[in-house]
């Protein structure tokens, strides 16, 4: 892809594979309100969207029990479930490669601000990236196109040369809104289908094949 110079990374499902940790804390917070324990197929679908929105589609409950839900999920979350994860094999060496070949590299995730900047910490890849672009505060706005702006506007990038790696529909959908170029990964949790009726410009099956793309 001539002419890229800035990559903006999703985490869950692009970065790392946080499935495990998300999976306890939505258990966590569904045994507490007495509502059945969805199977693997369903706990899926809560890696990547924002978390109210998930707990409103899976369980049918309102805006108000969806976020008291969140708050209830955080609890097991901040404690344990944000260290319950393993970075794709391989990712890590393509931010490397990217950065030695003068790109800028940034997150953009709707995962709480407070949260990612441990998580990354923790993983010992903070600093890997020139910039981080989350939720500010805990019921932020997650809406991923304006993530990316943010993270656009923070590292004074261009959008003709910037590019959206993602694992779902919504990182796609947030770089067509934003303006930018979008990969879509098929490591993650959401399916070459989703990714490519999404309107992704490219998918990847491997860090490999992603670098490979993005360094010619």
């Amino acid at each position: 892809m001539i002419g890229l110079n800035t990559v903006l990374f999703d985490f869950d499902g692009t970065t790392a594979d946080t499935g495990r940790g998300i999976f306890n804390c939505v258990k966590y917070a569904a045994r507490a309100y007495g509502w059945k324990i969805p199977g693997d197929d369903v706990l899926r679908t809560f890696v990547g969207p924002p978390l109210h929105a998930s707990f409103k589609r899976v369980f049918g409950v309102s805006e108000e029990e969806a976020l008291a839900a969140v708050e209830k999920y955080r609890e097991l979350y901040s404690t344990k479930g944000l260290f319950e994860f393993d970075l794709y094999g391989g990712i890590t060496d393509v931010i490397k490669l990217l950065r030695e070949n003068g790109f800028k590299t940034a997150v953009a995730t709707s995962k709480p601000d407070r949260f990612i900047h441990t998580i990354l910490g923790s993983a010992g890849i903070d600093g890997l990236f020139d910039y981080v672009s989350a939720p500010l505060d805990k019921n932020g706005d997650t809406s991923k196109a304006k993530l990316i702006n943010r993270a656009v506007e923070a590292l004074k990038a261009e959008k003709s040369k910037t590019v959206m790696v993602g694992d779902r529909r919504f990182d796609i959908e947030g770089a067509k809104e934003a303006g930018v170029k979008s990969i879509g990964v098929l490591w993650g949790y959401g399916s070459k289908d989703e990714l490519e009726n999404a309107g992704a410009d490219y998918t990847v099956s491997s860090p490999g094949e992603l670098i490979r793309l993005l360094l010619p």
